[in-house]
Order: C-alpha cells, then sequence, then structure tokens
C-alpha cells in the first residue's frame, strides 16, 4: 500500500477553493460564471517522455454548461511564480491567497495541461482518430486551437516531477506547469490551515 503525503495546492480567490461546473453560465453563478473552451482528453500520460500521442475522437471531452459532473477547482501545485501577476494571473493579483493540502499517495490522478516540461509547443496528445463507418476507413488529425492547453490526467507523482523538470529547462513555472484542475471530490478532501507553523511542517 502507497504511503500517503499531503501535498500542497494553491488558489488566488477571495472566496478559496470551492467546486463549481467547469462550465457555467449566469444563472447558475452571477458574479464568476466561465465558459471554458478547452477540452479534457481522456488519456493518462504514464511517462514524461510521450509524445504525440494519438487518441480516439471520443476521448476529447468538452464539458456541457452547468454540468455538476464536471465539477471542479483549478489550483496550483505546489509551487507559484509571482510573475505570472503581471500577465495571466493579473485578474487575481489582489485576491486572497489560499493554501490547503490533499492527504493522498502519489497515484492520486489529477488533471494537468497537454504540454510537456519542455514547452508549450511540445503536447502529450497531439492527434485524434476519427472512423468513417460509411468508408470503413480511420482518419487522424491535428488537435488544433491550443491543444497544448487541453487537459491529460497524470498521477500526482509524475505531476511534480514534471513540475521539478520544467523549472530545472524553463528556469521559472509558467501557468501551464503548474496549473491543475482538481475534481469535487479532491477539492471535498483539502484541508485548509491557516497556521503557518503547519506550513513549515510540509513544504
Amino acid at each position: 500500500m502507497a504511503e500517503k503525503i499531503h501535498t500542497k495546492f494553491m488558489r488566488f480567490d477571495d472566496k478559496g477553493f470551492y467546486s463549481k461546473p467547469y462550465n457555467s453560465d449566469w444563472e447558475y453563478d452571477r458574479l464568476n460564471h466561465h465558459c471554458h473552451i478547452l477540452p479534457f482528453i481522456n488519456y493518462e500520460v504514464k511517462s514524461l517522455d510521450e509524445r504525440d500521442i494519438i487518441v480516439e475522437e471520443c476521448d476529447l471531452i468538452s464539458p456541457e454548461i452547468n454540468d455538476e459532473q464536471w465539477s471542479g477547482c483549478f489550483a496550483f501545485l505546489n509551487t507559484f511564480d509571482e510573475r505570472l501577476f503581471e500577465n495571466a494571473m493579473h485578474f487575481r493579483r489582489n485576491h486572497k491567497k489560499n493554501i490547503a493540502y490533499l492527504l493522498s499517495d502519489l497515484d492520486e490522478i489529477v488533471w494537468v495541461r497537454n504540454s510537456t516540461h519542455k514547452g508549450r509547443l511540445s503536447t502529450y496528445v497531439s492527434k485524434y482518430s476519427q472512423y468513417w463507418e460509411e468508408h470503413n476507413q480511420t482518419t487522424e488529425s491535428y488537435i488544433t486551437g491550443h491543444g497544448e492547453l487541453y487537459w491529460v490526467k497524470m498521477k500526482l507523482g509524475l505531476a511534480l516531477k514534471r513540475i521539478e523538470l520544467g523549472l530545472h529547462d524553463l528556469g521559472w513555472s509558467p501557468e501551464w506547469l503548474t496549473e491543475v484542475f482538481l475534481t469535487k471530490d479532491q477539492v471535498n478532501k483539502l484541508k485548509e490551515v491557516p497556521s503557518r507553523k503547519f506550513f513549515k511542517l510540509f513544504r
């Protein structure tokens, strides 16, 4: 049985860590509704050396508006680069910084961006296949529209290693490297701890 560890997550939001549908409309949340166009890829990356994987078209999942089955929370895994407040995270600059810990083993599956630690031009999954029954033929197409920012599955231990290698190769941690999407079940298991003494124990 794998040993459980405390893994740190960070989120910049005055409301803290909370779950909501990946896509939501004005009626669901008047103050914080979003429509995210970047799909999830039903594929688990099992090696950081994987490149240009081909999946089936049905593995590309775009959650419907207000779909509770795709509820979760954006967060940063283990580290955050303050330089992000100058661009990608500027809209969260004055929000509260929240830190929470997930007690789990390193085999816990999390959603990460479809970019390798080498950079956004290097992706794990790059194509999808389509079967055309009327022609009894399968075709392959490249994933377009920021496919490097789609979500893929990865074990927590591998995701931490990806960040470590990315920091080494890039010299900093861009948003796509450390951002994860936690499921509703994972958010419910998070333990927010205000005590700085606790932070020292697990960072």
